[in-house]
């Protein structure tokens, strides 16, 4: 049953979906990077290739710890309500 003031409590799932559905991109994508180089590793042999890997490893888990640290610091008022 909906609390009164008509399609807020609808309204604020829909703003706190959208929310997370950002946020899941945004980690995603860095994780994706990281994984996938990390795969590419284990068939490389290049030296200069394995270092230009582990750059973008490295880059892309300190994003990945950088948007983390972010989030979880951000105070709960920043954050869009929940149902």
């Amino acid at each position: 049953m909906e609390a009164s003031g008509g399609g807020q409590g609808s309204d604020a799932g829909a703003v706190s979906a959208e929310y997370l559905a950002v946020i899941a991109h945004r980690l995603r994508t860095p994780l994706t990077a990281i994984m996938g180089f990390a795969d590419l590793l284990e068939d490389v042999e290049d030296p200069a290739t394995i270092l230009e890997y582990v750059r973008i490893i490295r880059s892309n888990a300190e994003t990945l710890n950088d948007m983390m640290t972010e989030l979880l610091e951000r105070p709960a008022a920043e954050l869009p309500p929940t149902e």
